[in-house]
């Protein structure tokens, strides 16, 4: 398998919490994706106003459980706040390459490195260099390049792993997640990247 490509379809990537404890519970009773979704889009679960939208939820959370096992997805209905903010986060940087590596190469070397925030220009910075390594990159317009820097900082915020330091900075916060879902994926190897990526290893 290649490595996977930079995609700035990530900009559509919302947290979704409703639709995807909706999705879940639902997959409690019938483990069938395919039976779920449609379920989902013939009585409109996600209550999206347009069919597009509906679309692209789906596809989001079709995404999401493909990454997340059973175990996972009933953690993510019963667990705490902060498991859910984990698991959300952890999909957003297995579907995407580029969050994972901001994730790898910024916020956790910088936590790392006994540095509390990362700035605006970090985030700028970090783009920048993937576009001088990346023809995908590369060829991004500048509003597509504004678009995905809105879209990973918003996210790593409202997953609480950064917290607004004003205008322009974030502090970092590792996030905790309950003893039975810290056990679970320490001893997964399908999951052993899981607590290095909520700074949490």
């Amino acid at each position: 398998m290649g490595v996977q490509r930079y995609s700035a379809s990530l900009t559509a990537e919302r947290p979704l919490r409703h639709e995807t404890r909706v999705a879940f519970s639902l997959l409690q009773e019938n483990p069938e994706w395919g039976a779920v979704r449609h379920q989902i889009w013939e009585q409109n679960l996600f209550q999206a106003r347009t069919q597009r939208t509906l679309t692209t939820y789906l596809q989001q959370i079709g995404r999401r459980v493909r990454v997340l096992d059973n175990f996972l997805q009933q953690a993510y209905l019963t667990g705490t706040y902060s498991d859910q903010n984990a698991l959300l986060l952890y999909t957003f940087t297995r579907v995407y390459r580029l969050p994972r590596e901001f994730l790898a190469e910024v916020v956790r070397y910088s936590w790392q490195s006994r540095r509390t925030s990362v700035s605006l220009a970090d985030l700028r910075g970090f783009i920048s260099g993937k576009a001088e390594q990346d023809a995908v990159v590369a060829g991004w317009s500048p509003r597509t390049r504004v678009n995905v820097q809105q879209v990973l900082g918003n996210f790593f915020v409202e997953c609480q792993i950064l917290v607004p330091q004003g205008a322009e900075r974030w502090g970092i916060t590792p996030l905790t997640v309950s003893p039975a879902l810290r056990a679970y994926v320490a001893q997964s190897d399908r999951y052993a990247d899981f607590l290095a990526v909520i700074l949490n290893a």
